[in-house]
């Protein structure tokens, strides 16, 4: 076939596979039967999904704020199974079921009000279970174990009947859908030990930042090693909470909290030595804490 036929390059290329496209009944790309699911889910290797490309998005940061429960929340319990660590508890070391509520993206808590009004209408994301948890020093003997379901209904409900049923209990919960419950929410975060850690780099595409007396700009990234290969190193496992993400000098009232921080733990190289972490943690809100209505006694 001789190119100048065609007006331009592109049309030829197109004629090109328009003439080699197998016939519809062939099984080709332009077969019109229905080929069954061949699968490829996965990433290759058993390698780790990448990242969702969810774009930006704003982390809503610690304070007090009146929130929304959803509509319906009879449909957003489900059991887990856990270990009783409660050593009160006649189960205590067993593995048992527990309730959770479980307010995810699609049915989370929506902010009504706020002392952020930049705030009002953000949505928060929360598990509230009847797994007692240590109110206290662990290993203090007098230390209460209460639920997280349990404050929740007694005081940010406002609802003083304490059922002991773990149906009644969600029953009575079930009562307040699309109430509001006032909530202290914070930051919390973990160097994940299933998860390729990232470090903050100086950005070596940055050339002209001494040119513009200005500080080299910095990139986070998976760490690399001297030759520029990723290592494939996990995080250590430490866990952080509101108070690891306080900014202690502040230039202004929007500037009290990073959103992430530098981890301080250490992992064992390949000689067993041990070398401080480094990575870089997000924080994620959370609710750090459940309080009574406005005006309640």
């Amino acid at each position: 076939m001789n190119p100048s036929f065609f007006r331009n390059h592109h049309q030829f290329l197109m004629a090109l596979l328009l003439m080699q496209a197998p016939d519809a009944g062939s099984g080709g790309i332009n077969a019109t039967a229905v080929k069954p699911d061949v699968g490829g889910d996965w990433p290759e290797s058993g390698a780790d999904l990448p990242e969702q490309m969810l774009g930006d998005f704003k982390i809503l940061l610690p304070g007090i704020s009146v929130f929304r429960l959803p509509a319906n929340l009879a449909q957003l319990w489900h059991l887990i199974t856990v270990e009783d660590k409660n050593p009160k508890s006649k189960t205590f070391g067993q593995t048992v079921e527990r309730w959770q509520l479980k307010l995810d993206r699609s049915n989370p808590l929506i902010i009504e009000s706020s002392a952020r009004a930049g705030d009002i209408g953000d949505a928060l994301t929360a598990n509230f279970s009847t797994v007692p948890r240590p109110r206290g020093k662990k290993d203090d003997p007098a230390t209460a174990w209460v639920a997280d379901t349990a404050y929740l209904l007694d005081t940010a409900l406002a609802d003083k009947s304490r059922p002991a049923d773990p149906e009644l209990l969600k029953a009575t919960i079930n009562k307040y859908a699309g109430k509001s419950v006032r909530l202290q929410h914070g930051l919390s975060g973990q160097c994940r030990a299933d998860r390729t850690v990232r470090l903050e780099y100086l950005d070596p595409t940055d050339t002209t930042f001494a040119a513009e007396q200005r500080e080299q700009r910095r990139v986070i990234m998976e760490e690399v090693d001297a030759t520029g290969a990723p290592t494939g190193r996990k995080g250590c496992g430490k866990r952080y909470y509101t108070r690891d993400f306080e900014n202690k000098a502040p230039r202004s009232v929007d500037d009290k909290y990073f959103t992430e921080i530098e981890c301080s733990g250490s992992y064992k190289d390949g000689a067993g030595v041990m070398q401080p972490c480094g990575a870089i943690v997000r924080g994620f809100p959370s609710v750090d804490g459940f309080l009574p209505p406005l005006g309640a006694k």
